[in-house]
């Protein structure tokens, strides 16, 4: 945690272009924004750079915020547009046909790619990554996890989640591939040691648990089961604040 605290302290005294002006488009844009830029040169954020899902949301008050539509982006000025999901290559297009750079985020898919692209993003905006920003893996505890979503989705082998699962020392409980369902049935014969939760803390996600979560057996392993909350503004983006998951998930162990 005093890793990641004192990183943002220093991300917040980037120097940036003095004449730039960056929009972003969508949520995971904006984390690297207020992280890197310096704010005088933000133009504008997402509309969803306050929600409770994004990790950077007090930084962003103040500041104005669009859709991802290029007459809304368009309207100011923008010299450079970051996105991640945020629009299409319609949008894309017709933006840089206007003479607009535009930053892809990409999708890194492990720890050691999200902390080159952090380096590679903080480099064009102005800013310093510190380092290294991964972690090296614990050692094995010798205990199952089961990583939760509220609504019934759990991740497998393979996911970005499953690696931060391991880089804690523990063994993936779903050793299927990729996210699926709660696995009702293999949980009557044999439970995970640790639940591991993310965005269970999220109000503008999940407005309601499904249908597998009002499960009796997925109630009990709830209450019954030793558990980790892990904030859903450190697992909304496959960005530098995933890389303390590892950390928090021991520190609850």
């Amino acid at each position: 945690m005093r890793w990641m605290l004192a990183a943002l302290l220093f991300f917040g005294a980037a120097a940036a272009t003095p004449d730039e002006r960056i929009v972003s488009i969508d949520h995971c844009a904006d984390l690297h924004i207020l992280a890197f830029a310096e704010r005088s040169s933000v133009a504008a954020l997402s509309e969803g750079a306050e929600g409770d899902f994004a990790f950077l949301r007090d930084r962003a008050k103040g500041l104005h915020k669009v859709p991802p539509e290029a007459e809304a982006i368009l309207a100011h000025r923008p010299t450079l547009v970051v996105r991640s999901y945020g629009g299409d290559a319609r949008l894309v297009s017709l933006l840089r046909r206007s003479g607009v750079e535009i930053i892809e985020i990409g999708f890194p898919a492990t720890p050691k790619e999200i902390a080159a692209n952090t380096e590679r993003l903080a480099s064009r905006l102005g800013g310093k990554a510190p380092g290294p920003l991964a972690e090296t893996p614990r050692s094995g505890v010798d205990r199952t996890a089961l990583y939760l979503t509220p609504s019934g989705v759990v991740a497998g082998r393979g996911t970005l989640t499953s690696l931060l699962l391991e880089q804690a020392g523990l063994t993936n409980y779903e050793q299927r591939s990729g996210w699926h369902e709660l696995p009702l049935e293999e949980l009557v014969g044999q439970k995970p040691d640790l639940i591991v939760t993310g965005f269970f803390d999220s109000r503008d996600r999940f407005e309601g648990w499904w249908d597998t979560m009002r499960h009796p057996l997925a109630r009990g392993l709830l209450e019954d089961t030793p558990r980790t909350d892990i904030p859903g503004d450190r697992m909304a983006c496959a960005a530098f604040p995933m890389l303390a998951v590892p950390r928090l998930i021991e520190e609850g162990l």
